[in-house]
């Protein structure tokens, strides 16, 4: 993934405007098991088993760290947007990224359709750190479960 993302950005990377940072979020630093398939979409810490899939992945550690974490690290002086499709981690990445969601109040995208419960989870993190924060569904789906789910929310 990150060669692909270094090719994509090349011009802003240069520019200094992106950075390619060798780690996945998480709430905390650690290193976890990834499940890895054929199809990279499903690629998940936390779905060990996909429906869209009929193989078994294979897994992969990797090292994963919170958004606050890197933050602090780079010594970042502002985040603008944070766009997160993460298969089903994403309520571990917004606790991870408190302070910075407090302190910045970035603009976000985040995918919603992969866990049942996600759009019940996570609006309540994000708003635990600025209440200030509206939100917009972008495009629902129909769930398996019979519920109307948003794929995606908006967060500004």
């Amino acid at each position: 993934m990150s060669k692909g993302l270094r090719r994509s950005f090349a011009a802003e990377i240069e520019k200094g405007q992106v950075i390619v940072y060798p780690k996945g979020v998480w709430h905390r630093e650690e290193e976890l098991k990834f499940f890895v398939y054929g199809n990279s979409a499903l690629d998940s810490f936390v779905m060990p088993e996909r429906i869209e899939e009929h193989s078994k992945p294979h897994e992969v550690r990797m090292p994963v760290t919170a958004i606050d974490l890197i933050v602090a690290e780079l010594k970042l002086d502002r985040v603008d947007f944070i766009k997160m499709d993460i298969e089903g981690a994403e309520r571990h990445a917004m606790n991870g990224a408190q302070t910075t969601l407090a302190k910045f109040h970035p603009r976000m995208s985040i995918a919603l359709e992969n866990l049942p419960d996600d759009q019940c989870g996570v609006p309540p993190l994000v708003h635990k750190a600025w209440t200030g924060y509206r939100q917009e569904c972008g495009r629902c789906t129909l769930a398996r479960n019979g519920l109307i789910q948003p794929d995606v929310m908006f967060f500004y």
